[in-house]
């Protein structure tokens, strides 16, 4: 038996388990709020790019399904949306129940009270840093140092290599900080932690001309 978490926007407890992709825990980073079903041992499914398919076409609520919310980046069942959801309110439709409690919702950490949001945002360039919006946001001293950008370097070395394109000449000026926390922001939204990754030239490419097309907006 093991649990894995429906991630679709449109998803009722009558539709076919075969209708959906089932996501195991930890890459779901870029969802709030899942429905998460229990597959016991004899339900055939077959993993493909991170997610798991079958042909099983019994109705979801078969598989004991509840409603998960993750609350700055841990998931807790949350009965009072599996309640709503079984009474037809929508996954699309989770966020806004949310939204009247007072959580807003972040890529990765997921939902959060107004004081961690507004931490969030204020620091949504170094985001990619930590695991958590940490408890006590006004004295927080978690982001990285120097020599933590230092150990990193690697990652800068990548990018200054592709700057050595005449193209991106204007940009060679971004400092080492600069240019990691572009990086690292990128990764920020492709990861489902806060691990860095080795990206493909050609999304380090998109990133820097983001940034050119950034820079000749803030110059006309």
């Amino acid at each position: 038996m093991r649990f894995l978490y429906i991630g679709s926007g449109l998803c009722g407890p009558d539709e076919p388990l075969s209708s959906f992709r089932l996501i195991p825990q930890g890459w779901s980073f870029g969802e709030s709020s899942m429905v998460r079903v229990r597959i016991p041992d004899d339900v055939c499914i077959e993993f493909f790019n991170r997610y798991y398919t079958t042909n099983d076409n019994r109705p979801v609520r078969d598989f004991n399904p509840i409603v998960v919310a993750k609350f700055n980046s841990k998931l807790r069942v949350d009965s009072n949306l599996t309640q709503k959801w079984e009474l037809e309110l929508q996954p699309h439709q989770f966020h806004e129940v949310m939204h009247e409690r007072g959580y807003r919702g972040a890529v990765r950490f997921g939902y959060l009270n107004a004081d961690q949001y507004a931490f969030y945002y204020a620091h949504i360039k170094t985001a990619y840093q930590i695991k958590k919006i940490p408890k006590d946001t006004k004295k927080f001293d978690g982001f990285w140092k120097d020599e933590d950008y230092t150990a990193h370097a690697k990652y800068v070395d990548a990018v200054r290599e592709i700057m050595q394109d005449d193209k991106y000449a204007p940009l060679r000026n971004m400092s080492d900080k600069q240019i990691m926390d572009m990086y690292g922001c990128e990764c920020f939204f492709h990861t489902c932690d806060n691990r860095l990754k080795d990206f493909p030239d050609r999304i380090i490419k998109s990133k820097l001309d983001d940034q050119l097309r950034w820079r000749s907006l803030l110059s006309t």
